[in-house]
C-alpha cells in the first residue's frame, strides 16, 4: 500500500477518513460554530477532508461518539464537482425562469444528499418500519406534493430509501426539461414540481431535525468546491447566507479564490462578519505566525505510515531508507 498515494476525499469511506485525518488547523473549531462559514484555500489545503471528517457515520468511525444522537449537528457533504451545475442550455435562461429552476437544482441536489444520508443512518430494519420514520417519509412527501410532485404510491412510498430515488426522479425531470431547450428557439412551458428554499427546502430540515435518532443540533450543510457553481448560482447560494437561519441550518461553503461574487440575486453584498464567518486556511501555509508548521506535517506523514502498516516509524528515517534504497537501485540499474 502506498501511503501517499493521491484519493480524493469524497472517494473514500468513512473508515479512511477517520483513520487519515489529522486535525492541524488551528481554525478547525471555529467550522463547528453554529453560524454560516466560508472556507477559503487552494487545492490540496484539506478543505473536503475537514468537511468530510464531521459526518456522522466518520464521527463514529472515529469513535468521537457513541450515537448519532449524541452529536451537536447534522453534517452533510455535498459535492459541487460532481453534481454538474454548468448546463448551458440553462444559462441561456433569463429572468424569473432561470433563477426558479437553478434553485430547485440546487435544492434537489443537497436535498438528495440529506435524504441518501439519513437513510445510511436509519437504514435498519427497526428504524424504518417505526411510526416515528413513516410519518417522517409521509410528511417529506407531502412537502413534495404541495411543490407540485407527482407520487407513484406503487413505488413504495413508505420505505426510506424512497426518498432519495424521488428527489433523482425531479432531478432528473429537469435536467430533461432544460436539454429541450437546446433545440427550440422559443420557450415552453415547464410542468414539473418547483422545489423553493422558504416554502420546501427550510420544512424539509426542521422535519429531518425533529427525528429523535438524529443530532440534536442544526444541521452543517456542507458545500464543497462552490467556486466551481456558475456566477448566478453563487448568487443563489449568497441568497441562503442572508437569509440567516443558522438555529435550522448552518452553510459551510469550501472556496478556492475564484468565487466570483459576494452578492445575491437581488444585488445586496453579504460581508462578514455580520452574515458569515470567514476562513481562510491558506494562512496555515504561509503566515509566518505557523513556526510549527513542519511539525504539523509531519503528524500528517506519521498518520499515514501508520494506516498504510509502518508501525512506530520516524518519518524521517524512513524517508531516509527510501531514499537509500532508491539510490542502490538506480546503481543497479546502471549496471
Amino acid at each position: 500500500m502506498n501511503p501517499f498515494s493521491i484519493k480524493t476525499p469524497e472517494t473514500l469511506t468513512p473508515e479512511n477518513i477517520a483513520s487519515l485525518f489529522v486535525d492541524v488547523f488551528s481554525d478547525f473549531p471555529r467550522i463547528l460554530a453554529q453560524e454560516h462559514t466560508f472556507i477559503q484555500g487552494a487545492r490540496g489545503t484539506g478543505k473536503s477532508m475537514m468537511l468530510r471528517y464531521l459526518e456522522p457515520l466518520v464521527q463514529l468511525a472515529a469513535h468521537q461518539v457513541n450515537a448519532v444522537s449524541e452529536l451537536n449537528h447534522f453534517s452533510v457533504h455535498v459535492p459541487i464537482k460532481t453534481a454538474n451545475y454548468c448546463l448551458a442550455e440553462l444559462e441561456r435562461l433569463d429572468g424569473a425562469p432561470y433563477w426558479l429552476l437553478a434553485e430547485h437544482l440546487l435544492i434537489l441536489n443537497a436535498s438528495h444528499h440529506i435524504a441518501s444520508s439519513v437513510a445510511s443512518l436509519f437504514c435498519s430494519k427497526e428504524h424504518a418500519e417505526s411510526p416515528e420514520i413513516q410519518k417522517y417519509v409521509k410528511d417529506v412527501i407531502d412537502l413534495t406534493v404541495s411543490s407540485g410532485s407527482i407520487i407513484d404510491s406503487s413505488n413504495g412510498a413508505d420505505l426510506l430509501d424512497y426518498l432519495p430515488r424521488l428527489f433523482s426522479r425531479e432531478r432528473a425531470a429537469a435536467k430533461t426539461y432544460v436539454g429541450k431547450l437546446a433545440f427550440i428557439k422559443e420557450m415552453i412551458p415547464y410542468e414539473g414540481a418547483i422545489f423553493s428554499y422558504e416554502d420546501f427546502f427550510l420544512p424539509y430540515i426542521r422535519l429531518t431535525k425533529k427525528l429523535s435518532c438524529s443530532p440534536s443540533g442544526p444541521i452543517f450543510l456542507m458545500l464543497d468546491d462552490a467556486d466551481n457553481l456558475p456566477l448566478r448560482m453563487q448568487q443563489i447560494l449568497n441568497d441562503w447566507v442572508s437569509y440567516r437561519t443558522t438555529d435550522d441550518i448552518c452553510l459551510k461553503v469550501s472556496i478556492q479564490k475564484k468565487y466570483k461574487t459576494w452578492r445575491t440575486s437581488q444585488g445586496i453584498l453579504i460581508e462578514s462578519p455580520h452574515d458569515y464567518a470567514d476562513i481562510d486556511i491558506n494562512t496555515f501555509y504561509t503566515s509566518k505566525q505557523y513556526s510549527n508548521y513542519y511539525d504539523r506535517i509531519e503528524k500528517i506523514v506519521h498518520r499515514r505510515l501508520e494506516v498504510a502498516g509502518f508501525k512506530n516509524t520516524n518519518p524521517v528515517v524512513f524517508f531516509r531508507q527510501v531514499s537509500f534504497r532508491i539510490k542502490h537501485f538506480l546503481i543497479f540499474l546502471r549496471k
